[in-house]
């Protein structure tokens, strides 16, 4: 196998990548393309380019992600310099919650219960957002589940694109990303959250049921109160 780099030096991994993005766009940028870019940061251990670093280590997440929020930038201003910013989908998200036992390298999911490697949604639950100028509305926040998974179907819908002949769990969330107001595909169908392949919770709605506990998620974002013995249907 060919060796690309040794020894690694991933202090520079975030800029390299942005590097290459950009590469790959403005080589592309007059035909359709897909670009996928997940970054390394800012997952454990994190490597921080920023000198404010060495004064203060408990900066290194805020950092990294500030790191991370200039790589959406340059990406963001290409598309704009190529004229391509109106007629690009353009989605940020993140695959878990923060790794609570790394301390300051691990981040915060405050307020939401717990993190990484836990079904409670401070594991599960991500920042998710989607740019599509003209077809999904700006400035405008919605409260429905909706997963990674849907990604495929939904995209496939968009462009016209044939699914994989095999099952698949995600679901197409075009109507509810061009209208918040819409109902996700998960809300009646349910959403079910596994751990190490079993089953731990299931959500409909605002309710999200755990192992025979029951909590109001709009009520308690949380999940302190069980509210079962409440609503026993």
């Amino acid at each position: 196998a060919e060796k690309v780099e040794g020894p690694v030096n991933q202090v520079t991994l975030t800029d390299r990548y942005t590097e290459e993005a950009v590469k790959f766009i403005r080589k592309n940028a007059e035909k359709p393309f897909f670009l996928y870019m997940p970054h390394t940061m800012p997952h454990v251990p994190l490597f921080v380019s920023d000198e404010r670093y060495k004064a203060d280590p408990k900066l290194a997440y805020k950092l990294t992600i500030e790191h991370i929020d200039w790589s959406v930038g340059e990406l963001l201003k290409t598309l704009t310099d190529l004229d391509l910013e109106n007629n690009t989908i353009f989605v940020y998200s993140s695959d878990n919650g923060p790794s609570l036992s790394k301390m300051h390298h691990g981040g915060s999911a405050f307020p939401l219960r717990n993190g990484k490697g836990t079904t409670w949604d401070g594991g599960m639950r991500v920042p998710g957002i989607v740019r599509w100028p003209g077809h999904v509305p700006s400035g405008v926040v919605s409260d429905e589940v909706v997963s990674t998974i849907d990604l495929l179907p939904t995209i496939a819908e968009i462009t016209g694109a044939k699914l994989p002949a095999h099952p698949i769990d995600g679901l197409s969330i075009l109507e509810t990303l061009k209208d918040p107001k819409k109902a996700s595909p998960h809300r009646d169908a349910g959403f079910f959250y596994y751990r190490k392949g079993k089953m731990e919770a299931v959500r409909m709605g605002k309710w999200k049921l755990r192992l025979g506990k029951l909590y109001d998620l709009d009520a308690d974002i949380g999940e302190t109160k069980d509210v079962a013995a409440e609503h026993p249907e």
